[in-house]
């Protein structure tokens, strides 16, 4: 038993799975998640780029030698700059994700083919 190696098989997502209707198209609720998070991570993305032009703005003016040392303000500049690159890619992808949500459910609505809990 000690010389068999166990495989476990690999994920998969059922084609019948939580997200999806038994058409294809994402639930009514799943569409609403992908929009709120896109909504956040758009809220995340404007803060970051805020911090980051904070940043330059301190920069520019000098007054960051009133606050910080070379090295640390370095850090903290290229930390803002690295957090808002972050947040921008990840609202893009939430965003992508939440427009080919709702574009599925409104093919399946052209179609009449509501999931269940749509008509809820």
């Amino acid at each position: 038993m000690a010389d068999q190696q166990r495989t476990t098989p690999p994920l998969t997502r059922s084609p019948h799975s939580t997200e999806t209707a038994r058409n294809g198209s994402p639930l009514p609720s799943v569409v609403r998640a992908r929009a709120s998070i896109a909504r956040a991570a758009l809220k995340w993305t404007e803060l970051a780029e805020r911090r980051r032009e904070h940043y330059i703005e301190l920069y520019e003016s000098g007054r960051w030698r009133h606050y910080h040392t070379d090295h640390a303000f370095l850090a903290q500049l290229r930390q803002a700059f690295a957090t808002a690159e972050n947040w921008a890619r990840i609202a893009h992808r939430s965003e992508a994700l939440a427009a080919e949500a709702a574009a599925a459910e409104a093919e399946a609505a052209a179609v009449g083919e509501l999931p269940r809990d749509a008509a809820a």
